[in-house]
């Protein structure tokens, strides 16, 4: 027994007639007086009586023909529940993103996609690049902008925006006279780095060993604020990325590194396959293109 038979008794029960249930129904009248011919022999019984003059249901008839109308009504409804579902599902976007780059420039671009989309929902979730991955992994986020390295074999992605290494100093220290700090100066310096900010570490570490240059690495600063106020305390030196950049303590200095500058960009990632039709709109609503006077 299909749902569709149930739709054809319900209907023939209704118009009490085998020609105007199939116009109700758009169809032909054989084919379902067959399909009613089909229920009846899978039921082992009969539902209609059928006389030239008009159709009238049997006793079994009657006792189904409510059982029948209940299952079509609570199919139809679990039906529109669903499709509210897969709407709601479609209409949500789930974005993970690295706090340190949480720029003014992708908030611009997230007010941008909110007023494009105002019937999306979009959530936001913020962890290391290791957490946002694991959560596209597993279906809880829908993208995530992060930074490389990443296997480009799993995911789809769009990059936001590229940015620069550069040296945070005191204003009192010698590199401070240099306009581009070389790589050999950075040999035996204190080096601060962030808690938890890899990406940035392993950048700053890996330029320095191709160049055979060792510095002292300290990972002591919990964020930005307390970076600021180490570096202009003396406490050290500190690499970070132009989008991490802030105005720094009046006591501070920023430089850039010698040529060629060390690159890394911003992305935005999903699964490969994700079929959230958000995530490619809300990657050019985040491109970032900034202007001259935001630039280091």
């Amino acid at each position: 027994m299909e749902l569709r038979h149930l739709r054809y008794f319900v209907a023939v029960a209704q118009e009490q007639s085998f020609s105007r249930a199939a116009r109700r129904l758009n169809i032909s009248q054989p084919p379902l007086s067959m399909q009613i011919r089909d229920l009846e022999s899978e039921l082992g019984t009969r539902l209609f009586n059928r006389t030239t003059r008009k159709v009238d249901l049997t006793p079994i008839g009657v006792a189904m023909l409510p059982e029948a109308i209940r299952i079509l009504d609570q199919t139809r409804i679990s039906f529109e529940r669903l499709q509210s579902l897969v709407t709601g599902l479609r209409n949500r976007l789930r974005l993970g993103i690295l706090p340190t780059v949480a720029i003014e420039p992708f908030a611009c671009g997230l007010r941008t996609f909110r007023e494009l989309y105002p019937g999306v929902e979009l959530h936001l979730e913020q962890g290391s690049v290791e957490e946002l991955l694991e959560m596209v992994d597993e279906g809880r986020l829908d993208a995530a902008i992060v930074r490389p390295p990443l296997s480009f074999r799993r995911y789809e992605f769009r990059t936001l925006h590229r940015e620069t290494l550069v040296l945070l100093l005191p204003d009192n220290h010698p590199l401070g006279r240099y306009k581009r700090i070389p790589w050999r100066s950075m040999h035996g310096e204190r080096v601060l780095l962030i808690e938890g900010n890899s990406r940035l570490g392993s950048t700053f570490i890996a330029n320095c060993e191709k160049r055979i240059i060792r510095p002292k690495i300290d990972y002591c600063a919990q964020g930005l604020q307390s970076l600021y106020w180490m570096v202009s305390a003396g406490f050290g030196v500190c690499p970070f990325w132009t989008s991490e950049f802030r105005a720094p303590a009046r006591s501070c200095l920023i430089r850039r590194f010698e040529r060629p500058d060390p690159i890394l960009e911003i992305v935005l990632v999903w699964q490969k396959g994700n079929s959230n039709p958000w995530c490619q709109r809300l990657s050019e609503a985040l491109t970032v293109k900034l202007p001259p006077s935001e630039r280091l």
